[in-house]
């Protein structure tokens, strides 16, 4: 028997039908979890929110209109679902590893970083709470300071001084350590 299509899965799960909604769990549940990871430190609440996640994604998933990409349309709802999350704890943290190798450019600042998995998640854990959301809700995510400022229900200002603090945190902490070659332009 060959494995339904993506089209196939979803005409499904958009019926209720619990054979696609696990075939679309199975085929997502990692995605999603590697996406709570990186703000959640405990892999039980990034599990937690994961599944929470679903249930989002099978209660709105008529609301798909197909245009688009599914798999980006369901990580926006689990990243809309993470930030719901933390404007009402207001915990963060971050991963324990996503895979064994990360290169990451940090947008607009002089430092190209290019180390282990757990070398970034330990830089990350010195930032204070909400430096650490805007750094990776910024450079990591890809929202805007308005849209960060939406979400976190704090003035862009705010948003952008937490980002410049970050990165200058991190500057400090990646020489102090000698993780990365500093470019000072």
């Amino acid at each position: 028997m060959c494995e339904p299509s993506l089209d196939e899965i979803i005409a499904g799960c958009k019926k209720g039908e619990r054979r696609y909604q696990k075939l679309l769990y199975e085929k997502y549940y990692n995605t999603f979890f590697g996406i709570a990871l990186r703000y959640y430190m405990d892999k039980d609440k990034a599990a937690s929110i994961s599944n929470e996640g679903f249930l989002r994604v099978f209660n709105k998933i008529k609301k798909f209109s197909e245009q688009g990409s599914f798999e980006g349309w369901m990580k926006r709802l689990m990243k809309n679902l993470i930030l719901d999350d933390i404007r009402r704890e207001r915990k963060i943290s971050y991963i324990d590893n996503i895979e064994d190798k990360i290169i990451e450019k940090v947008t607009n600042s002089n430092i190209d970083i290019e180390m282990q998995t757990r070398d970034v998640v330990q830089l990350l854990k010195e930032l204070p709470e909400m430096e650490r959301i805007v750094f990776n809700l910024f450079v990591l995510e890809g929202y805007s300071h308005k849209d960060i400022s939406e979400a976190l229900s704090v003035k862009i200002n705010r948003s952008r001084m937490l980002l410049f603090q970050a990165k200058n945190k991190l500057k400090v902490i990646c020489r102090k350590e000698n993780y990365v070659k500093i470019y000072l332009n």
